[in-house]
């Protein structure tokens, strides 16, 4: 009778434990538009709280300090943004020549593969196979108006969530601390003192990891603009920044813009060498990046297990697309630094990084048993 009812037990667990987990996904995809923009404004409030510190020790207020901060960057963005604007819009308006030059580049290749697929084939086969290549292309006309059109859908909404997480970014910047006070008064003094610990370490742990990864980025830009130029490549600025901004997404963004750089290479050079010579000198930029410099700038204790990051990005981007890629990481941070301070998450943490080492530990544990005796440690 024991066993039995222990196996009802643990069979009820499990299924408590399913259905909380399809209601947590379904939450999370039905509550996109409002927890997104909440995310993205808490990621960003992070990375930028350091300097807002800086300046509040300087006896500068903290409203003026998190104003000032806040629209540096937004004047950092906007120039950014004039620089490379044209260029993007120019390209895009000839996207669909541009598909046609392509098209034609790689023809003969196209030939080739054709006239080794068809042997053994037959007429019906044959002919088949050139009708469906026949058929009329899309004009340029129009799909320069299906772009305009969705544009004009998009970029209101665009520009209302773009105010939304910088009005949130400021409200954090400027009231975060305030809010932390008013927790301290409000929960017993044990709990308040260990959510300000969980937070000033997941702030250190975010802000440290995303400023090194961006600092890692411009470099990756900067080199991507300057293989453009050697090359030959119009507009290098455009392509440096968009390699920039796409390294931010593990894995994906590199991929993606080997294949912007492949594209555009065929389409404004003449020969194929230095099509492939700018390929190829990315491919190197990325395996310099990856191998040598993310291990000696981010060192070990900031690293993410890579099977755990690209489980993330797949299953974000299923939830919430774009946005879902560009948060996996900074949430499996998050995630990486709970489990390194509370004991019931410890499991999770060889799962997304390698364990710090011990006497990181053993300081974190001692900081967390001070403040709320042993309900939050690490295992010693």
């Amino acid at each position: 009778m024991m066993k039995a009812a222990r196996n009802v037990r643990r069979i009820s667990s499990g299924a408590l434990m399913i259905i909380a987990t399809t209601c947590l996904i379904a939450g999370l995809y039905l509550t996109k538009p409002v927890i997104v923009p909440l995310l993205l404004a808490v990621v960003i409030a992070l990375c930028l709280a350091p300097a807002v510190d800086g300046l509040v020790r300087l006896r500068v207020p903290r409203a003026f300090a998190a104003a000032l901060v806040l629209g540096c960057v937004l004047v950092a963005f906007i120039t950014l943004l004039n620089a490379t604007w044209m260029p993007a819009r120019a390209w895009l308006d000839g996207a669909p020549q541009t598909m046609a030059t392509i098209e034609a580049k790689v023809r003969p290749v196209q030939l080739l593969i054709g006239k080794l697929d068809r042997i053994g084939q037959s007429a019906r086969h044959l002919a088949g196979a050139y009708q469906n290549h026949s058929q009329a292309p899309v004009s340029a006309e129009v799909t320069q108006v299906a772009l305009s059109t969705e544009a004009m859908t998009i970029v209101p909404t665009a520009i209302a969530t773009a105010a939304v997480i910088v009005a949130i970014i400021y409200l954090l910047l400027a009231f975060g601390p305030e809010w932390i006070s008013r927790l301290q008064l409000s929960h017993s003094a044990a709990m308040a003192r260990s959510g300000v610990v969980l937070t000033r370490a997941i702030r250190v742990e975010l802000s440290r990891y995303l400023a090194s990864i961006a600092l890692i980025n411009v470099g990756v830009g900067l080199a991507v603009a300057l293989m453009s130029r050697l090359c030959g490549l119009p507009n290098a600025m455009l392509w440096g920044t968009l390699a920039a901004l796409l390294n931010f997404v593990p894995y994906v963004g590199p991929f993606c813009t080997l294949t912007l750089l492949m594209a555009v290479g065929l389409v404004n050079l003449d020969t194929l060498p230095p099509v492939f010579l700018l390929g190829g000198g990315f491919l190197l930029v990325t395996f310099f990046e990856g191998q040598i410099i993310q291990p000696l700038v981010l060192g070990r204790r900031l690293q993410l297990n890579p099977m755990a990051v690209l489980l993330g990005m797949w299953l974000l981007w299923a939830l919430w697309g774009v946005a879902g890629v560009v948060l996996a990481v900074p949430l499996l941070l998050t995630v990486k630094v709970l489990a390194a301070h509370i004991e019931s998450l410890h499991s999770l943490h060889p799962l997304i990084g390698a364990l710090p080492p011990r006497g990181h530990r053993t300081a974190a544990a001692g900081q967390m048993r001070a403040v709320n005796g042993s309900k939050l440690s690490l295992v010693p």
